[in-house]
């Protein structure tokens, strides 16, 4: 396509990775819905999507908006102190991580048919769904 012009913003690619992440919360709200229902979770599906959450979701897209869109944002006029958007975005990400760790925490249990397991991976999941 030689001589055609994209008009892209940075953020169209921001935007674009939400969409891919949109398919993957909505496969986690899935999984741990079967979960509940059939009384155990699916270890080999539930790996899947924390290893997705913890690469694409956090350390690719969510890195990416901290290096290079906060730093940006902070610049602008109310997006600077203590309870700033940035700053709210930031803990967002770092209470994502925490849910991440939790659900990731509780496969083996609650593949294992545990409700107590079962239970603590579906918080963490329904928390991280609210969140994102």
């Amino acid at each position: 396509m030689k001589g055609r012009q994209i008009d892209m913003k940075p953020t169209d690619t921001l935007i674009e990775e939400h969409k891919i992440i949109k398919i993957g919360l909505s496969c986690l709200e899935r999984l741990a819905g079967n979960a509940v229902d059939s009384g155990k979770l699916d270890s080999d599906m539930a790996h899947k999507l924390i290893d997705f959450l913890k690469n694409y979701a956090d350390k690719f897209h969510h890195a990416k908006e901290e290096a290079e869109l906060f730093p940006v944002m902070k610049r602008k006029p109310g997006f600077k102190g203590g309870c700033s958007p940035v700053v709210v975005l930031i803990r967002e990400h770092e209470l994502g991580r925490c849910y991440i760790d939790g659900m990731k925490s509780h496969i083996e249990e609650a593949a294992a048919g545990d409700e107590e397991g079962r239970r603590w991976f579906n918080e963490n999941a329904q928390s991280y769904l609210k969140l994102l």
